[in-house]
């Protein structure tokens, strides 16, 4: 959890697109030692929707509201 703090503190998003949360997930999956190959793209795109983004890719993610999310999950 400290290195993903780290990480979103040094990368200073104010707001998280789909490409910042594309980072910030793999991000996750490098810390859990995951293999990417599962993940597929529409899955990023899923939670990418689900975190407040809109569809196709558009809007932006708070940056609380993940940061709040991924402490409470993780």
């Amino acid at each position: 959890m400290k290195e993903l703090n780290n990480f979103l503190t040094e990368s200073n998003f104010s707001k998280i697109d789909s490409n910042k949360l594309e980072k910030i997930v793999t991000k996750i999956r490098e810390i859990e030692n995951m293999d990417n190959e599962n993940m597929d793209g529409d899955e990023y795109i899923d939670a990418f929707e689900a975190l407040g983004g809109g569809p196709g890719r558009e809007g932006t993610v708070s940056k609380d509201v993940l940061i709040q999310i991924i402490s409470l999950e993780f």
